[in-house]
């Protein structure tokens, strides 16, 4: 330890406002300079890291379970008051932990316990003692808590940011924004009758794997006021990081656990490996290796499989994710792939069931085939993708085997027609083509031809 941690980890110190020292952040006491005596254990365990607040919160998670459980035991006539009730102690608790992590930091200049507190709430955040299920069948008023409860995880967001004094980016706050709302509206469609559940939960899981990239892999770096040093740096950093994997945790704890305890059995079963997708399409959006990328493209499309309802949004979604790799510089054949999987959610989306025929292919001359022979095309002109090109002959040559007959002219002057307008396009096609690779390296004719690139040689 520091001198400065030493004087503020000594129980009862003498100065009035001590410095916060690097342990400050730490979990576990440095024992490596000095040796502790039981009193210190016993300050450092049950003041520093004050196990009331785990009492606490265990108590408050519990407690919400007895009495949601019997709710009706409570209030007969009007279970639904009771269960506003417990939602708004739920919201009081949470204001009560930013509080006394505020309380903490700013009045007494102690740390370590306000980051316990800014943990909890980090756990409680996003509703993991399920009180907006509990509202949302209240008719208008459920809108109203909902949206209540939204503009209040905002709130209790910049709260624990000021109160923990870390300057929070306007991407992150977005990005947990954007998380919170999900949630809403997640449980406001399941709740509709006649909903698609299967389909909720499963865009519920890519959406939440989506914000835990934008959460965790691409998140900006935060600076917190409190950190000093270089080592309360790389420690703050750590409790920042902590509270991000905790909100990013308790989303996917809400929505499974609804799974588990909720859903009706039949969803259950055919939602179990499309959940297990989510973790293939975090891998596409993080693996640095193109090839990763198709393998975990391959694997996410395949977990949805059992989802039918899923399977176009599965497309459209690898579409978008094989686009965002190819925009931050991957190539391999990803732009094609992007392309051919939009194809295939456009051509599936509105088929919804195993047991019913998959719909006919759009046709050659159809404005969706036509689309994806353009984008191949410029996908060709721009990135020279080898694998647009072998789509784009492969297409080609389906063409002329299946309707060579219908287009071919049966008559000589048809042909002669036709050969003129290919010559034409062959004239303009290797015009473009040495225009398009005019970068490249010109090559000197070989010694034989230097008679006919310079002239006869003079006679010596």
């Amino acid at each position: 330890m520091t001198s400065a941690d030493t004087e503020t980890s000594r129980p009862g110190g003498d100065s009035a406002e001590p410095a916060i020292g690097p342990a400050g952040w730490g979990l576990l006491p440095d024992v490596e300079w000095q040796k502790l005596g039981w009193r210190e254990l016993l300050h450092y365990w049950f003041v520093q890291f004050n196990p009331l607040y785990f009492i606490s919160a265990l108590c408050m998670l519990i407690g919400v379970f007895l009495v949601a459980r019997n709710i009706e035991a409570l209030d007969p006539k009007s279970p639904e008051r009771v269960q506003l009730v417990l939602f708004c102690v739920i919201q009081a608790y949470e204001f009560l932990l930013i509080g006394g992590a505020a309380l903490l930091v700013h009045r007494a200049r102690v740390v370590r316990p306000a980051v316990i507190l800014a943990l909890l709430e980090a756990v409680f955040l996003f509703d993991c003692t399920f009180r907006l299920e509990s509202v949302v069948y209240m008719g208008a008023l459920a809108y109203a808590l909902t949206a209540g409860w939204l503009l209040l995880t905002l709130a209790k967001l910049r709260a624990l940011a000021a109160a923990m004094r870390v300057r929070l980016p306007r991407q992150l706050f977005a990005s947990s924004g954007v998380c919170a709302l999900g949630i809403v509206v997640v449980i406001h469609w399941i709740s509709q009758p006649g909903a698609d559940k299967l389909l909720a939960l499963q865009v519920a899981a890519w959406f939440g794997t989506l914000v835990l990239f934008l959460l965790h892999v691409r998140a900006p770096a935060l600076a917190c006021a409190l950190a000093q040093t270089p080592l309360q740096e790389d420690r703050a950093r750590r409790c920042v990081n902590a509270a991000l994997r905790l909100l990013a945790a308790f989303y996917f704890y809400h929505l499974w656990s609804y799974i588990v305890l909720a859903a009706d059995p039949d969803v259950l079963g055919r939602a179990i490996l499309p959940q297990l997708g989510t973790f293939a399409l975090l891998q596409m959006l993080v693996r640095p290796k193109d090839q990763d990328v198709w393998k975990f493209g391959v694997l996410t499309f395949g977990a949805a499989l059992s989802a039918a309802p899923a399977l176009p949004f599965a497309a459209l979604l690898l579409a978008a994710v094989f686009g965002y790799r190819v925009w931050r510089g991957a190539r391999s054949g990803l732009a094609a792939a992007a392309a051919f999987s939009a194809y295939v959610g456009l051509w599936l989306f509105g088929w919804t069931s195993w047991d019913v025929p998959l719909p006919p292919l759009p046709a050659a001359l159809s404005a969706q085939s036509i689309c994806l022979v353009l984008v191949l095309c410029l996908i060709v002109w721009r990135l020279r993708d080898p694998l647009a090109l072998a789509a784009l002959a492969l297409g080609a040559a389906y063409l002329c085997y299946r309707y060579a007959g219908t287009w071919l002219p049966a008559t000589e002057l048809g042909w002669g027609i036709l050969l003129l307008a290919c010559g034409f396009v062959a004239l303009g096609a290797g015009i473009a083509i040495n225009w398009r690779f005019r970068g490249g390296a010109a090559l000197e004719p070989p010694d034989s031809m230097s008679g006919f690139a310079h002239g006869p040689a003079k006679a010596e």
